[in-house]
Protein backbone atom coordinates (compact mmCIF):
# COMPACT_ATOMS: atom_id res chain seq x y z
CA UNK A 1 0.00 0.00 0.00
CA UNK A 2 1.29 3.11 -1.18
CA UNK A 3 0.90 6.53 0.99
CA UNK A 4 -0.99 9.32 -0.59
CA UNK A 5 0.00 12.42 1.24
CA UNK A 6 2.49 13.54 4.06
CA UNK A 7 0.72 16.24 6.73
CA UNK A 8 3.56 17.72 8.27
CA UNK A 9 2.53 18.62 12.41
CA UNK A 10 4.74 21.00 14.53
CA UNK A 11 3.92 20.72 18.33
CA UNK A 12 5.05 23.06 20.98
CA UNK A 13 5.45 23.06 24.69
CA UNK A 14 4.09 25.69 26.70
CA UNK A 15 6.74 28.11 26.43
CA UNK A 16 6.62 27.85 22.67
CA UNK A 17 9.48 25.92 22.51
CA UNK A 18 9.31 22.97 19.02
CA UNK A 19 9.12 19.63 20.61
CA UNK A 20 10.71 16.59 19.48
CA UNK A 21 14.02 17.76 17.81
CA UNK A 22 16.03 17.62 20.33
CA UNK A 23 17.01 14.95 23.59
CA UNK A 24 15.07 16.51 25.68
CA UNK A 25 12.10 16.88 23.25
CA UNK A 26 12.19 13.89 22.05
CA UNK A 27 12.31 12.08 25.89
CA UNK A 28 9.23 13.85 26.97
CA UNK A 29 8.00 12.89 24.05
CA UNK A 30 8.38 9.01 25.01
CA UNK A 31 8.24 9.50 28.30
CA UNK A 32 4.59 11.16 28.10
CA UNK A 33 3.50 9.49 24.87
CA UNK A 34 2.48 12.52 23.01
CA UNK A 35 1.68 12.02 19.41
CA UNK A 36 -0.48 12.92 16.54
CA UNK A 37 -3.51 10.83 15.04
CA UNK A 38 -5.19 11.16 11.92
CA UNK A 39 -8.84 9.90 12.25
CA UNK A 40 -12.28 9.77 9.89
CA UNK A 41 -14.37 11.67 12.12
CA UNK A 42 -13.45 13.40 15.24
CA UNK A 43 -12.37 11.26 18.09
CA UNK A 44 -13.77 10.90 21.65
CA UNK A 45 -11.85 12.19 24.51
CA UNK A 46 -9.82 9.07 25.93
CA UNK A 47 -8.47 6.84 22.77
CA UNK A 48 -6.96 3.06 23.96
CA UNK A 49 -4.81 3.49 26.93
CA UNK A 50 -1.35 1.95 24.87
CA UNK A 51 0.20 5.28 22.51
CA UNK A 52 1.89 2.63 21.06
CA UNK A 53 -1.16 1.70 19.15
CA UNK A 54 -1.18 5.42 17.78
CA UNK A 55 2.32 4.69 15.89
CA UNK A 56 0.04 3.18 13.31
CA UNK A 57 -3.49 4.05 13.75
CA UNK A 58 -6.43 3.91 11.61
CA UNK A 59 -5.76 6.24 8.47
CA UNK A 60 -1.83 7.01 8.73
CA UNK A 61 1.49 6.35 10.22
CA UNK A 62 2.95 8.57 12.67
CA UNK A 63 6.82 9.21 12.04
CA UNK A 64 9.28 11.43 14.62
CA UNK A 65 12.52 11.07 15.89
CA UNK A 66 11.22 9.93 18.86
CA UNK A 67 8.96 7.53 17.86
CA UNK A 68 10.96 6.15 14.67
CA UNK A 69 14.76 7.75 15.01
CA UNK A 70 16.76 9.03 12.15
CA UNK A 71 14.23 7.01 9.84
CA UNK A 72 11.70 10.21 9.86
CA UNK A 73 14.03 12.95 8.98
CA UNK A 74 13.72 12.78 5.31
CA UNK A 75 10.11 13.08 5.91
CA UNK A 76 10.35 15.79 8.33
CA UNK A 77 10.00 19.47 7.44
CA UNK A 78 11.53 22.29 8.90
CA UNK A 79 10.12 23.02 12.26
CA UNK A 80 8.20 19.95 12.15
CA UNK A 81 7.90 17.75 15.39
CA UNK A 82 6.40 14.60 13.16
CA UNK A 83 4.45 13.60 9.94
CA UNK A 84 1.44 11.88 9.57
CA UNK A 85 1.79 9.80 6.67
CA UNK A 86 -1.67 9.13 5.03
CA UNK A 87 -3.00 6.22 3.22
CA UNK A 88 -6.40 7.78 2.56
CA UNK A 89 -7.44 10.83 1.21
CA UNK A 90 -8.87 14.07 3.03
CA UNK A 91 -10.84 14.91 4.80
CA UNK A 92 -9.65 14.15 8.44
CA UNK A 93 -9.10 14.83 11.60
CA UNK A 94 -5.53 15.77 13.14
CA UNK A 95 -5.64 14.86 16.86
CA UNK A 96 -3.06 15.83 19.48
CA UNK A 97 -2.83 12.77 21.84
CA UNK A 98 -0.99 12.66 25.61
CA UNK A 99 -1.09 8.55 26.95
CA UNK A 100 -4.55 8.17 25.54
CA UNK A 101 -6.28 11.37 26.03
CA UNK A 102 -7.03 13.72 23.38
CA UNK A 103 -6.09 17.38 24.43
CA UNK A 104 -7.21 19.10 20.76
CA UNK A 105 -8.73 18.14 17.36
CA UNK A 106 -8.50 19.99 13.82
CA UNK A 107 -10.24 19.48 10.52
CA UNK A 108 -7.49 19.08 7.71
CA UNK A 109 -9.00 19.90 4.32
CA UNK A 110 -5.73 21.00 2.72
CA UNK A 111 -2.48 18.97 2.44
CA UNK A 112 -0.09 21.72 2.15
CA UNK A 113 -0.95 23.43 5.49
CA UNK A 114 1.13 22.78 8.73
CA UNK A 115 -0.44 21.45 11.75
CA UNK A 116 0.45 22.87 14.81
CA UNK A 117 -0.46 22.23 18.57
CA UNK A 118 0.31 23.39 21.67
CA UNK A 119 1.16 21.33 24.48
CA UNK A 120 0.02 22.36 28.11
CA UNK A 121 1.78 21.50 31.11
CA UNK A 122 -1.25 20.46 32.30
CA UNK A 123 -1.39 17.35 30.40
CA UNK A 124 2.26 16.24 31.48
CA UNK A 125 3.34 14.00 34.58
CA UNK A 126 5.95 15.46 36.30
CA UNK A 127 5.82 13.76 39.42
CA UNK A 128 8.98 11.36 39.83
CA UNK A 129 9.76 7.96 41.39
CA UNK A 130 12.50 5.46 41.93
CA UNK A 131 11.98 1.98 42.78
CA UNK A 132 13.79 -0.82 44.20
CA UNK A 133 13.29 -4.45 44.15
CA UNK A 134 14.87 -7.95 44.53
CA UNK A 135 14.34 -10.69 42.57
CA UNK A 136 14.89 -14.66 43.88
CA UNK A 137 14.06 -17.94 42.21
CA UNK A 138 10.61 -19.06 43.09
CA UNK A 139 11.89 -22.56 43.55
CA UNK A 140 14.89 -22.44 45.85
CA UNK A 141 14.57 -19.08 46.93
CA UNK A 142 18.55 -18.17 45.76
CA UNK A 143 18.97 -14.64 44.56
CA UNK A 144 18.81 -14.32 40.44
CA UNK A 145 22.26 -12.20 39.85
CA UNK A 146 22.25 -10.91 35.93
CA UNK A 147 18.76 -10.91 35.28
CA UNK A 148 17.45 -8.52 32.78
CA UNK A 149 14.48 -6.63 33.85
CA UNK A 150 12.51 -3.72 32.14
CA UNK A 151 10.76 -0.86 33.45
CA UNK A 152 8.72 1.86 31.43
CA UNK A 153 5.55 2.72 30.44
CA UNK A 154 3.90 0.41 27.39
CA UNK A 155 3.92 2.43 24.75
CA UNK A 156 7.81 2.67 24.93
CA UNK A 157 10.75 0.62 25.47
CA UNK A 158 11.41 1.17 29.12
CA UNK A 159 14.77 1.56 31.17
CA UNK A 160 16.64 -1.89 31.32
CA UNK A 161 18.79 -3.15 33.81
CA UNK A 162 20.59 -6.64 35.33
CA UNK A 163 20.20 -7.40 39.10
CA UNK A 164 23.81 -7.59 40.87
CA UNK A 165 24.91 -10.30 43.28
CA UNK A 166 21.92 -10.06 45.69
CA UNK A 167 19.48 -9.94 42.75
CA UNK A 168 18.61 -6.64 43.57
CA UNK A 169 18.02 -4.08 41.14
CA UNK A 170 17.08 -0.03 41.53
CA UNK A 171 15.09 2.37 38.99
CA UNK A 172 15.24 6.39 39.56
CA UNK A 173 13.54 9.11 38.13
CA UNK A 174 10.64 7.45 36.72
CA UNK A 175 7.64 9.31 35.69
CA UNK A 176 4.73 8.49 37.69
CA UNK A 177 2.50 7.07 34.75
CA UNK A 178 0.69 3.90 34.02
CA UNK A 179 4.12 1.62 33.87
CA UNK A 180 4.76 -2.39 33.61
CA UNK A 181 7.80 -4.56 35.69
CA UNK A 182 9.08 -7.38 32.53
CA UNK A 183 11.55 -9.62 33.21
CA UNK A 184 11.87 -13.55 31.72
CA UNK A 185 8.90 -12.62 29.10
CA UNK A 186 6.28 -11.62 32.34
CA UNK A 187 4.91 -8.49 32.20
CA UNK A 188 3.14 -7.44 35.53
CA UNK A 189 1.54 -3.45 36.30
CA UNK A 190 2.58 -1.74 39.12
CA UNK A 191 1.55 1.60 40.13
CA UNK A 192 4.55 4.05 41.96
CA UNK A 193 3.96 6.25 44.60
CA UNK A 194 6.16 9.84 44.57
CA UNK A 195 9.61 9.38 46.37
CA UNK A 196 11.18 5.73 46.94
CA UNK A 197 9.18 2.51 46.07
CA UNK A 198 10.17 -0.11 47.58
CA UNK A 199 8.69 -3.30 45.51
CA UNK A 200 9.81 -6.25 47.97
CA UNK A 201 10.91 -9.42 46.92
CA UNK A 202 9.65 -11.37 43.73
CA UNK A 203 9.66 -14.78 43.23
CA UNK A 204 10.18 -15.78 39.44
CA UNK A 205 9.75 -18.88 37.98
CA UNK A 206 12.26 -21.27 36.54
CA UNK A 207 13.35 -21.74 33.09
CA UNK A 208 12.53 -25.56 31.45
CA UNK A 209 13.08 -26.01 27.74
CA UNK A 210 10.30 -27.17 25.06
CA UNK A 211 11.05 -28.73 21.49
CA UNK A 212 7.83 -27.52 19.43
CA UNK A 213 6.93 -29.52 16.20
CA UNK A 214 4.17 -28.30 14.32
CA UNK A 215 2.70 -31.91 11.75
CA UNK A 216 0.47 -31.98 9.37
CA UNK A 217 -2.39 -34.19 8.94
CA UNK A 218 0.21 -36.93 7.88
CA UNK A 219 2.80 -36.25 10.97
CA UNK A 220 4.82 -34.63 8.37
CA UNK A 221 6.89 -31.21 9.98
CA UNK A 222 5.97 -27.90 8.97
CA UNK A 223 8.19 -24.90 8.88
CA UNK A 224 9.10 -22.78 6.19
CA UNK A 225 8.43 -19.20 5.71
CA UNK A 226 5.81 -17.72 8.14
CA UNK A 227 5.71 -20.15 10.45
CA UNK A 228 6.21 -20.11 13.71
CA UNK A 229 5.30 -20.35 17.67
CA UNK A 230 4.26 -18.34 20.55
CA UNK A 231 4.09 -18.89 23.94
CA UNK A 232 1.68 -17.41 27.22
CA UNK A 233 2.35 -17.28 30.54
CA UNK A 234 -0.05 -14.74 31.56
CA UNK A 235 -3.70 -15.79 30.29
CA UNK A 236 -4.52 -12.29 30.64
CA UNK A 237 -5.80 -9.45 27.54
CA UNK A 238 -2.19 -7.73 27.59
CA UNK A 239 -0.95 -11.26 27.40
CA UNK A 240 -1.05 -11.28 23.51
CA UNK A 241 0.79 -8.16 23.16
CA UNK A 242 3.88 -9.56 25.05
CA UNK A 243 4.22 -12.93 23.52
CA UNK A 244 7.80 -14.50 22.88
CA UNK A 245 7.86 -15.34 19.58
CA UNK A 246 10.43 -18.07 17.79
CA UNK A 247 10.24 -19.15 14.04
CA UNK A 248 10.45 -22.59 13.02
CA UNK A 249 13.81 -24.02 11.76
CA UNK A 250 14.01 -25.78 8.34
CA UNK A 251 13.68 -29.27 10.55
CA UNK A 252 10.88 -28.15 11.93
CA UNK A 253 11.32 -27.85 15.64
CA UNK A 254 11.58 -25.06 17.80
CA UNK A 255 13.67 -25.02 20.77
CA UNK A 256 12.37 -22.78 24.04
CA UNK A 257 13.36 -21.61 26.50
CA UNK A 258 9.77 -21.41 28.72
CA UNK A 259 9.26 -20.47 32.36
CA UNK A 260 8.01 -23.02 34.58
CA UNK A 261 4.10 -22.46 34.86
CA UNK A 262 1.09 -23.28 32.61
CA UNK A 263 1.38 -22.09 28.90
CA UNK A 264 -0.26 -21.76 25.87
CA UNK A 265 1.57 -22.32 23.06
CA UNK A 266 0.07 -21.16 19.68
CA UNK A 267 1.55 -22.82 16.35
CA UNK A 268 1.28 -20.05 12.81
CA UNK A 269 2.41 -22.55 9.95
CA UNK A 270 3.33 -21.39 7.04
CA UNK A 271 1.43 -19.11 5.46
CA UNK A 272 2.12 -19.83 1.91
CA UNK A 273 -0.80 -22.58 2.31
CA UNK A 274 -3.92 -22.65 4.10
CA UNK A 275 -3.20 -23.93 7.03
CA UNK A 276 -4.65 -21.90 10.13
CA UNK A 277 -2.99 -20.93 13.84
CA UNK A 278 -3.35 -23.58 16.43
CA UNK A 279 -2.72 -23.87 20.17
CA UNK A 280 -2.71 -26.11 23.42
CA UNK A 281 -2.23 -26.04 26.99
CA UNK A 282 1.09 -27.28 28.48
CA UNK A 283 1.33 -27.72 32.47
CA UNK A 284 4.67 -27.29 34.07
CA UNK A 285 6.09 -31.05 34.20
CA UNK A 286 9.58 -33.22 33.39
CA UNK A 287 11.94 -31.77 30.82
CA UNK A 288 12.66 -31.36 28.18
CA UNK A 289 8.96 -31.40 27.39
CA UNK A 290 8.26 -32.33 23.73
CA UNK A 291 5.11 -30.59 22.26
CA UNK A 292 3.75 -31.66 19.02
CA UNK A 293 0.99 -29.42 17.78
CA UNK A 294 -1.51 -30.79 14.93
CA UNK A 295 -2.17 -27.83 11.98
CA UNK A 296 -5.45 -28.02 10.79
CA UNK A 297 -6.80 -26.11 7.12
CA UNK A 298 -8.95 -23.30 7.76
CA UNK A 299 -11.94 -21.56 6.19
CA UNK A 300 -11.50 -17.85 5.51
CA UNK A 301 -14.01 -15.83 7.22
CA UNK A 302 -15.21 -12.11 7.39
CA UNK A 303 -15.02 -10.89 10.88
CA UNK A 304 -17.11 -7.81 11.13
CA UNK A 305 -17.10 -5.11 14.01
CA UNK A 306 -19.63 -2.60 13.37
CA UNK A 307 -19.16 1.00 14.70
CA UNK A 308 -18.09 4.68 14.14
CA UNK A 309 -14.46 3.68 12.89
CA UNK A 310 -12.95 5.55 16.07
CA UNK A 311 -11.79 2.87 18.36
CA UNK A 312 -9.28 -0.32 17.92
CA UNK A 313 -11.06 -3.54 18.64
CA UNK A 314 -9.37 -7.10 18.89
CA UNK A 315 -11.11 -10.57 18.87
CA UNK A 316 -9.37 -13.79 20.99
CA UNK A 317 -10.68 -16.81 19.75
CA UNK A 318 -10.71 -19.39 22.79
CA UNK A 319 -10.92 -23.06 21.62
CA UNK A 320 -12.74 -25.61 23.86
CA UNK A 321 -9.86 -27.17 25.48
CA UNK A 322 -8.93 -23.13 26.98
CA UNK A 323 -5.85 -22.81 24.34
CA UNK A 324 -6.12 -19.26 22.98
CA UNK A 325 -5.54 -20.16 19.59
CA UNK A 326 -5.79 -16.42 18.15
CA UNK A 327 -5.99 -12.63 18.61
CA UNK A 328 -7.50 -11.17 15.09
CA UNK A 329 -7.00 -6.94 15.49
CA UNK A 330 -9.53 -5.22 13.64
CA UNK A 331 -11.44 -1.36 14.23
CA UNK A 332 -14.77 -0.13 14.34
CA UNK A 333 -16.68 -0.42 11.23
CA UNK A 334 -14.17 -2.68 9.41
CA UNK A 335 -13.95 -6.16 8.13
CA UNK A 336 -11.15 -8.66 8.63
CA UNK A 337 -10.71 -12.18 6.54
CA UNK A 338 -9.26 -14.56 8.47
CA UNK A 339 -8.84 -18.54 8.30
CA UNK A 340 -10.11 -20.32 10.91
CA UNK A 341 -10.32 -24.32 11.79
CA UNK A 342 -13.90 -25.14 11.89
CA UNK A 343 -15.02 -25.45 15.49
CA UNK A 344 -16.80 -24.32 18.74
CA UNK A 345 -15.02 -21.16 19.85
CA UNK A 346 -15.57 -18.83 22.85
CA UNK A 347 -14.87 -15.24 21.20
CA UNK A 348 -14.08 -12.06 23.26
CA UNK A 349 -14.34 -8.71 22.02
CA UNK A 350 -11.87 -6.72 23.44
CA UNK A 351 -10.93 -2.33 23.14
CA UNK A 352 -7.65 -2.00 24.42
CA UNK A 353 -7.70 -3.44 27.78
CA UNK A 354 -11.26 -3.52 28.41
CA UNK A 355 -13.09 -6.32 27.41
CA UNK A 356 -17.10 -5.19 25.71
CA UNK A 357 -18.33 -8.60 25.00
CA UNK A 358 -18.22 -12.73 25.23
CA UNK A 359 -20.46 -15.39 23.39
CA UNK A 360 -19.74 -18.87 21.88
CA UNK A 361 -19.77 -19.05 18.07
CA UNK A 362 -19.56 -22.03 15.56
CA UNK A 363 -17.01 -22.29 12.59
CA UNK A 364 -18.32 -24.73 9.65
CA UNK A 365 -16.92 -25.20 6.34
CA UNK A 366 -19.81 -22.81 5.09
CA UNK A 367 -19.63 -20.08 6.92
CA UNK A 368 -18.27 -16.87 5.34
CA UNK A 369 -18.77 -13.92 7.99
CA UNK A 370 -19.30 -13.06 11.34
CA UNK A 371 -20.03 -9.97 13.39
CA UNK A 372 -18.86 -8.62 16.90
CA UNK A 373 -20.38 -6.09 18.48
CA UNK A 374 -20.46 -4.95 22.34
Amino acid sequence: MQPTLLLQVRIVDAQGQPLGRDASGRKLEREQGVCAVATRSKPRAQLPPSPSEYVWFEMGHWFSQAASGHVADPLLAAGSTGALELFEDLPCYVSLVVRGAVQESRLVTRVDERIDFRLEDSALVTAKASARMRFVDAQSGAPLAGLGVELGPAWRTGVQKSTDARGEVTFEDEPLIPIALVYRGIRRPIQLRPGENELGTIAVPALRKLHVRIVDEAGQSIAGEGSWIALDSSFGPQSFDSYQQWRVAAGGTAEIDALACRLRVCAYPNSSQDWTSIGTLVEAGTEPLEVVLHAQRGVEVDLACPGEGTADRSLVFIAPDGAACLRVYSREGSTTRQRLAPGEYEVELWEGERRLSKRKVQVTPETRRLEFGP
